[in-house]
């Protein structure tokens, strides 16, 4: 392997991963866009609610990562995409074990990631358990006037709901 190369894959890593209180938590790098994988000791399983995700930008400013589905308000078939609020993790945990963050203005920069494990305490309230950080180097996806991206897994995620309103993206009549 060439010296330039090796260089820039040392410089520019596309993962990061940290383990700690049997909370293990991985951070890859997208196109303007990172996916957290989780891991939990079995042990560790008891009572979990999901998972919360505090992203300190590389300015300093942090927020939870929202999310759609909470414990107070039902989604069912007849529900719009209006009537869905952004939850903060902290309060309405994810609760799958991988989490995609389509960060939508993306400055050049390491993004941390504060993983929390959460629990459901004997009076229903959210409690935290293991934490983890992990940060992971995001790029902008636009270069001058060119701008990519990689559709597959978005169209089903949380970010293309809020952001295309679940718009088709098939055109409407063919062309041909």
């Amino acid at each position: 392997m060439d010296k330039a190369l090796k260089s820039a894959k040392s410089e520019r890593a596309v993962h990061g991963k940290t383990a700690k209180g049997g909370l293990t938590v991985k951070a890859y790098r997208g196109d303007g866009s990172a996916m957290l994988a989780f891991d939990l000791d079995e042990k560790h399983c008891d009572n979990l609610a999901g998972f919360s995700i505090k992203r300190p930008a590389p300015d300093g400013k942090s927020c939870y990562l929202t999310n759609h589905l909470s414990f107070t308000n039902a989604v069912t078939s007849d529900t719009h995409i209006e009537e869905l609020g952004g939850e903060p993790s902290n309060e309405a945990p994810f609760q799958k074990f991988h989490r995609i963050d389509v960060v939508e203005d993306v400055q050049d920069g390491q993004y941390k990631y504060d993983v929390t494990a959460m629990y459901y305490d004997k009076a229903t309230k959210l409690k935290a358990g293991p934490s983890v950080n992990v940060s992971v180097e995001i790029l902008p996806t636009r270069f001058g006037n060119f701008e990519y991206g990689f559709t597959r897994g978005y169209l089903s995620s949380q970010a293309y709901t809020h952001l295309f309103k679940n718009a088709p993206i098939r055109p409407a009549k063919k062309a041909i």
